[in-house]
């Protein structure tokens, strides 16, 4: 079974992150039902502020561990020379919410009108992801692979 939390969860969700912390949650919860033998826990964390980095401020951060789940997937192993089933055993991710109302896409950036000009939400994402993992690294000795992703909700 896969335990799916809110680490900093309050008594009502009274922000758009925490908000859309608990729909993160909900769509966990859902997926794993379908597989009741992969074992591990995802862990939500919401509104968080990384003391000592240029980026300071995360909407929504996601890490799991999880033991047994197989991915659709067959990946070919070069040391043996055979293909395998994908497994997923851990991820980490970084969440950038967006609730705006005009959005463009250029080229490959995403950008929404913040008080009055265009903010690059892709290079704030990218800024995110590093400020992530370097925080991991300096506070806990270890620099997870960070994936970033930008919700426009």
């Amino acid at each position: 079974m896969v335990k799916v939390k809110i680490i900093n969860k309050s008594i009502s969700a009274s922000t758009d992150e925490e908000r859309c912390a608990e729909e993160i949650m909900d769509v966990f919860k859902a997926y794993f039902q379908n597989y009741p033998d992969v074992e591990g826990e995802i862990w939500i964390y919401h509104s968080l502020t990384l003391a000592g980095q240029d980026v300071r401020d995360i909407d929504i951060a996601v890490i799991g561990s999880l033991n047994g789940f197989k991915i659709n997937k067959t990946i070919y192993d070069q040391n043996s020379g055979i293909y395998k089933d994908a497994v997923l055993h851990s991820f980490c991710y970084v969440v950038e919410l967006k609730m705006h109302d005009h959005v463009e896409s250029k080229n490959s950036h995403i950008y929404v009108e913040y008080k009055g000009q265009p903010k690059d939400v892709t290079h704030q994402s990218e800024l995110q992801k590093y400020a992530f993992a370097n925080y991991c690294e300096r506070s806990f000795g270890y620099k997870p692979f960070v994936t970033n992703v930008i919700w426009l909700h």
